[in-house]
């Protein structure tokens, strides 16, 4: 699930980049593993920073 959400991340920067001159914002949705929210989180966060 990491992977899947750093990936996410990563299309949103690609996006914001290419279309919106670097500007981007996340959006979580509901129905959290709060086990894993915080690991999924920061991975989603470096792929929007595009890593």
């Amino acid at each position: 699930m990491e992977d899947s959400v750093n990936r996410i991340g990563y299309l949103m920067h690609e996006f914001a980049v290419e279309r919106c001159e670097g500007r981007r914002y996340g959006l979580l949705e509901g129905g959290y593993n709060f086990e894993d929210l915080g690991k999924n989180v920061l991975a989603f966060c470096e792929g929007l920073r595009g890593k």
